[in-house]
């Protein structure tokens, strides 16, 4: 966690990173950085809003279209040789006090593993809100194990890029989970976070949601969609500029 502002939002509701500069995609030039990739969106309902902005931009229809916590939801576009899926995390997955059909598509490690050797192959994955009701000793075993996933993928497809979307300020907690709050966990994941992912800062796109909810005064499991955008164009700028 750092110590001073990493960026703002100026007045046209754009990210301003005061440290890189970011792209804004439009039209072809968002299809453009995209075409002849898979994307692997991997994550919670925060990670699904990038899901849904990379479908509502890219022009996709949907090939499977499921009800979460189910997976893989899968868009196409045929014209573009674009495709974008989505994952839930695996578990621990808290969703609540009631029970829920048993996940059978794996863990994120099979999920990574299974992704080709060859092409353009992008991955965003996102751990925080579903997993705070466990001990952080959880977090850090799943986060470890992901990390050792997207080394073997980078070291085995040179053309694969990968982005992690990192915690967010939120101030409502789970009901009837008052121990964990909204955000409390928020440092001690952001810490074991950039732990696990040591030997590959130089190889994963940090997505600093703590940053950009912080500047919205944001008190929500979801923050805006504006985060969701702003944060697919962050990782844009990497693989196009």
């Amino acid at each position: 966690m750092t110590t001073r502002p990493q960026g703002f939002w100026d007045s046209e509701g754009a990210w301003r990173s005061l440290l890189c500069q970011a792209s804004r995609f439009t039209g072809n030039s968002f299809m453009k950085c995209l075409q002849n990739s898979e994307v692997n969106v991997i994550g919670d309902s925060n990670a699904k809003r990038i899901y849904y902005f990379l479908t509502e931009n890219s022009g996709t229809s949907k090939v499977f279209n499921r009800s979460w916590p189910e997976a893989p939801f899968e868009a196409k576009n045929t014209a573009w040789n674009f495709t974008v899926k989505f994952w839930p995390h695996d578990y621990p997955l808290f969703l609540g006090e009631k029970w829920q059909p048993l996940l059978r598509y794996g863990s994120v490690e099979h999920i990574i593993d299974a992704i080709p050797s060859s092409g353009r192959q992008l991955v965003i994955l996102h751990y925080f809100l579903h997993m705070t009701p466990f001990h952080l000793s959880v977090a850090r075993s799943r986060l470890e194990a992901a990390a050792k996933a997207i080394a073997r993928l980078v070291n085995r497809n040179p053309e694969a890029r990968v982005a992690f979307r990192g915690p967010h300020v939120a101030s409502n907690g789970w009901r009837g989970v008052l121990s964990v709050g909204g955000d409390v966990l928020g440092k001690q994941y952001l810490d074991i976070i950039s732990t696990a992912f040591t030997g590959l800062k130089d190889r994963v796109v940090f997505l600093d949601g703590w940053e950009m909810t912080t500047a919205l005064e944001n008190p929500d499991f979801h923050p805006s969609n504006i985060v969701a955008q702003e944060m697919t164009y962050t990782f844009m700028s990497f693989l196009c500029q």
